[in-house]
């Protein structure tokens, strides 16, 4: 259990996960931790519970994915593999990235947060290149973000493998500046529903560049107000 401390001007990482099961995350506070690179790896673990931290301050000039909150990735390519990961109840303001969910880190749970004042709040990541496959068995659920630029996307880095069953359901999403929830290329058999998009410049956002594998979607019971387009 790694639980009640306040991390706080942190130049690399406030917490490093490497092959870990089993470990609880819970009321602590990072504070402009990590501003070099994430505030919290995961590294190739499984069943990690973070759930009533506060992150504030996940912020550094430079491309948006260069400093997360909490971020689950590979450990190597060796031992790659990793998920099943809960994030609940927990909160964060003023952030590049929030919660990043890169490739082979598969049914992870990521429900009952709050996301205010960020460019990008969740996003699924098809990382590192090769035949990397996009992160699979994922569930966005139910958390709310305000005034983010991009709140929900299932994205990549590199061109891949298209992961699948990924769900977008129930979420409050208000203020967006460019696009509601986007889904890019290398997804397919995934779920949007139930959603409310409040006062959004474009609201779902569904693009294949020509070499993805974009299939199999269903977007049904959203309501979307927005600016510009509601479905594209």
């Amino acid at each position: 259990f790694i639980i009640n401390n306040l991390f706080s001007n942190i130049s690399i990482h406030a917490i490093t996960l490497d092959l870990t099961q089993d470990v609880t995350i819970s009321r602590n506070n990072f504070r402009d931790a990590g501003d070099q690179w994430h505030s919290v790896g995961v590294r190739s673990s499984f069943r990690s519970n973070f759930n009533n931290n506060t992150f504030e301050d996940c912020y550094r000039e430079g491309a948006p994915w260069y400093q997360t909150c909490l971020i689950f990735y590979r450990y190597n390519e060796t031992h790659y593999s990793g998920g099943e990961h809960i994030v609940e109840n927990n909160s964060f303001r003023n952030y590049q990235s929030a919660v990043r969910i890169l490739s082979f880190q598969n049914n992870n749970t990521v429900k009952n947060n709050f996301f205010d004042k960020g460019f990008h709040s969740i996003g699924l990541w098809n990382w590192p290149g090769g035949q990397s496959t996009a992160p699979s068995g994922n569930i966005i659920l139910n958390n709310s973000m305000n005034d983010t630029s991009y709140p929900i996307a299932f994205d990549y880095h590199f061109q891949g493998i298209s992961g699948i069953d990924n769900s977008i359901k129930n979420n409050y999403i208000s203020n967006c500046t460019i696009r509601a929830i986007v889904v890019w290329n290398y997804y397919k058999n995934f779920t949007i529903e139930d959603n409310i998009i409040v006062d959004s410049t474009q609201g779902i956002w569904i693009y294949n560049d020509g070499f993805g594998d974009i299939r199999n979607g269903v977007i049904k019971n959203n309501t979307i107000t927005t600016q510009r387009q509601g479905i594209i």
